[in-house]
């Protein structure tokens, strides 16, 4: 009958009827695209600063450090980085003006000369002048001279007057004299720091 050889015929073009599909299947795989990312830090060099070539920066000497040719004061002796203080060695205090404390200068009293030796080697003097903090009375005027000629003089200066910045040109010079005077009203008191004095070259 009918059904019975259709069935037949399903059985013998099963094969034939799979194998088309098969071959005729298409796999495809698609793989996804790999991308790499590199990420490099940026790179940053410092360098340091060069230090300067050796004598090519300029160099100051604290005159406290040197010594005098001579030296004269009004009370005592002159002291190193302190104040005058009374008359006996080393009895001064920290150079202070304005309420500020200095720890290289020179402590002096009226009249005061302080003689140095700079044989052409120095440019310029610089210090902070005025009467020190341990002074209630004083009053005194400073002066720079350069090989004999006066090359500052401060107006009078008492207790109350502001420190002052003195710089003074010494090229070529031989001899600096640093000198506190009474400013004509007599000594007492008169207690006078060159504070920070420094010769350049």
């Amino acid at each position: 009958d009918e059904q019975a050889e259709y069935q037949k015929w399903q059985a013998k073009t099963a094969g034939r009827r799979i194998g088309r599909a098969t071959a005729t299947s298409t796999t495809v795989t698609t793989a996804a695209p790999t991308t790499t990312s590199t990420t490099t830090a940026p790179t940053t060099t410092t360098t340091a600063p060069s230090s300067p070539a050796l004598g090519s920066s300029s160099f100051s000497q604290a005159v406290s450090w040197m010594a005098p040719t001579s030296a004269e004061n009004g009370l005592g002796p002159y002291e190193r980085n302190m104040s005058n203080g009374d008359d006996g060695a080393g009895d001064g205090q920290p150079l202070t003006l304005d309420q500020r404390r200095y720890g290289l200068g020179l402590g002096v009293h009226a009249g005061s000369v302080l003689t140095y030796a700079l044989d052409q080697r120095y440019t310029r003097f610089t210090s902070v002048i005025g009467v020190d903090a341990e002074s209630f009375a004083g009053s005194v005027v400073f002066e720079v001279w350069v090989d004999g000629r006066q090359a500052y003089v401060s107006p009078t200066m008492g207790p109350t007057t502001p420190a002052e910045s003195v710089s003074v040109d010494v090229t070529g010079a031989t001899e600096l004299e640093l000198v506190v005077t009474d400013a004509g009203d007599g000594t007492r008191g008169d207690a006078a720091d060159w504070a920070d004095a420094r010769l350049h070259r």
